[in-house]
C-alpha cells in the first residue's frame, strides 16, 4: 500500500494528499521555509545548489543531512500512537466515566501534597496513607 500525504506544511516541509509520496519530485516538498527547517536541524545546506544533482548522494555532506532528515520522527504518527496507548490504558484501569473523574481527582490531589518525588518532601510530608 502507498502512502499518501494528508495535505501539511508545518516547518517549511508541504504535503498534498492528491500525490503519492514515492512519486514525489523535489520540488512538492519544498518551499522557502524548507531552508531555515534544515538550518534548525544542523543541516548544512550549501550543497543543494553547489552539487551535481547526479552525483550528490555520494557527498559527505549530503550523506550527513540525509542521516539527520531520516532520523526524523513523524510527530503526527507519534502522538497518535501516545493517544492512542493512553487511551487504552485508561479503559483497562476505569470501567466508566465517573470512575476515570474520581482517578484524575485523586491523582491531582496527590500531586499537590507530593509534588515531587524527591526523598526530603516525601520525609517533610506526613500524609497518613492508611486512612
Amino acid at each position: 500500500m502507498i502512502q499518501k500525504y494528508s495535505g501539511i506544511n508545518i516547518r517549511g516541509l508541504k504535503a498534498d494528499k492528491s500525490r503519492d509520496l514515492p512519486t514525489a519530485e523535489l520540488s512538492d516538498l519544498v518551499n522557502s521555509s524548507s531552508v531555515p527547517a534544515l538550518h534548525s536541524l544542523g543541516v548544512d545546506t550549501d550543497f543543494i545548489l553547489s552539487s551535481d544533482p547526479h552525483t550528490r548522494s555520494t557527498s559527505a555532506v549530503f550523506q550527513q543531512a540525509q542521516s539527520i532528515v531520516c532520523s526524523l520522527t513523524v510527530i503526527s504518527d507519534a502522538a497518535e500512537r501516545s493517544i492512542a496507548l493512553m487511551s487504552q490504558f485508561n479503559q483497562s484501569i476505569t470501567k466508566n466515566e465517573a470512575e476515570m473523574q474520581t482517578l484524575l481527582q485523586v491523582v491531582a490531589d496527590h500531586r499537590r501534597w507530593l509534588p515531587d518525588i524527591h526523598k526530603s518532601t516525601l520525609k517533610a510530608t506526613s500524609v497518613n496513607l492508611t486512612s
